[in-house]
């Protein structure tokens, strides 16, 4: 019976451990993602007005959140697009750009 109470105390310290260590990664402030973009045909990749690179964009870092994402190329209609990335997570954008 002893024994049984050893054990259950140990896991309880251990779950409690987990959970707290998992609170202090989850607190650390870093609230960085990634951005992949990719465009047939190709573009310009603008995020809130401001020019990233042509596609194809991999792992673009930025901080976790929601934006405007915009797709340019001459002869095409311009692509735009609200987008959330998540922290710690890479959001993945196909976009087909259509002629006027």
């Amino acid at each position: 019976m002893r024994s049984y109470k050893n054990i259950i105390a140990i896991l309880c310290l251990v779950i409690l451990s987990a959970c707290s260590m998992n609170k202090a990664r989850n607190s650390d402030g870093d609230d960085s993602a990634f951005l992949t973009v990719n465009a047939i045909p190709w573009g310009e990749v603008y995020i809130e007005g401001q020019y990233i690179d042509s596609t194809p964009v991999v792992k673009h870092a930025l901080k976790a959140g929601l934006y405007l994402l915009e797709i340019r190329r001459n002869g095409f209609d311009t692509h735009r697009e609200g987008i959330s990335v998540k922290r710690s997570r890479t959001a993945v954008y196909s976009i087909k750009l259509v002629k006027p």
